[in-house]
């Protein structure tokens, strides 16, 4: 997350600069201690603030993150993605365009809407919109579009601010701290680096590259001290990857180890690790902590307080009928907080 990042990719944060968690032993858990099922069906977009999951399956819902009824907040067309400030939803959704045909066909197109978070009528903001990746914190979003821009959204303003991440340059992932926006990217235009981590000031600003990668980088998380990835294998190479962290000046660039990852959430002292298992490492890195297994396909890790909420088969085969399922846990584990 954080921001909390969205469907269609976007693998990053929570509520609260990037998938922050405590680390004193008064915040309690929502959710159980093993795995629990949310909610089952076709979730594209998740997000966690206290103890509720908020996610689009159809419609924008909610449900306590220790389990329970879910609550519809409102419902629209093609929904898809989700990111969350302190009190509105942001997804995006289609609406129709032009005449009816004689066949009684319509034409649509996809927008960018919101919603407070107790519910109403959704607020149109911004045409032609598809939800690829993104990130909030309290008050804004951040999300890419497809001419290479990172558009910053503040309710109620419906403007954004637009900063462009470079010619060639494709958008991977996003995450918040409390000052930047750093996105992971690819670069189709340069053969010798092909991608890396870039931080653009919140409010615009110039987008500069703090870290190129030998591998195409993917879920990115960052706290006010560091900035956290996935780094696959250099480019016509194979193997697992690593997991791959730098100062906020993309200096002191350490791996954390072989680990794969679909998504990552950052804490206090464990960097928190999402594929087909959940996993926790020391932020300085030694062996992984498995805290969670027996997943398929597994993304969209969010953390809140003390909890965690991700989507299990969010990634799957077209002819896969098996629904993905909403998923939380508790990351408390003995004395010490995450």
């Amino acid at each position: 997350m954080t921001g909390i990042a969205f469907g269609c990719g976007g693998k990053s944060s929570s509520n609260g600069p990037s998938g922050t968690e405590p680390s004193v032993a008064t915040v309690r858990c929502a959710a159980p201690s093993t795995p629990t099922v949310l909610h089952q069906g076709y979730v594209t977009g998740v997000a966690a603030l206290g103890d509720q999951a908020y996610f689009v399956d159809g419609s924008l819902s909610r449900v306590p993150l220790g389990g329970g009824e879910a609550v519809a907040i409102v419902a629209g067309n093609a929904m898809s993605g989700l990111v969350t400030t302190a009190d509105s939803a942001f997804f995006s959704g289609t609406h129709p365009v032009g005449d009816v045909t004689p066949e009684g066909k319509q034409s649509s197109e996809t927008a960018l809407y919101s919603v407070p978070l107790l519910g109403g009528t959704s607020t149109f903001i911004r045409d032609r919109f598809s939800f690829g990746h993104g990130a909030a914190d309290a008050t804004s979003v951040y999300v890419d579009d497809v001419l290479g821009k990172i558009l910053e959204f503040t309710p109620p303003n419906a403007t954004p601010i637009e900063s462009p991440i470079g010619t060639g340059r494709s958008v991977r992932d996003l995450a918040v701290n409390s000052t930047d926006v750093f996105v992971a990217f690819d670069d189709l235009s340069n053969a010798t680096v092909r991608g890396g981590i870039l931080k653009i000031p919140k409010g615009g600003g110039a987008a500069l590259v703090i870290v190129a990668t030998a591998g195409l980088p993917d879920a990115v998380a960052a706290d006010d001290s560091a900035v956290f990835w996935f780094e696959q294998p250099p480019v016509g190479m194979f193997g697992q990857g690593h997991i791959a962290r730098a100062d906020l000046d993309g200096s002191k660039v350490t791996s954390l180890g072989a680990l794969l990852a679909t998504a990552l959430a950052v804490g206090a002292n464990y960097l928190y690790v999402l594929s087909d298992t959940m996993s926790r490492i020391p932020r300085v890195g030694g062996d992984p902590e498995v805290l969670a297994s027996g997943f398929s396909g597994a993304g969209l890790l969010r953390v809140a307080g003390a909890d965690a909420v991700w989507i299990d088969r969010y990634t799957k085969a077209l002819s896969d009928s098996t629904p993905s399922s909403l998923m939380s846990l508790c990351l408390q584990r003995g004395a010490l907080q995450p």
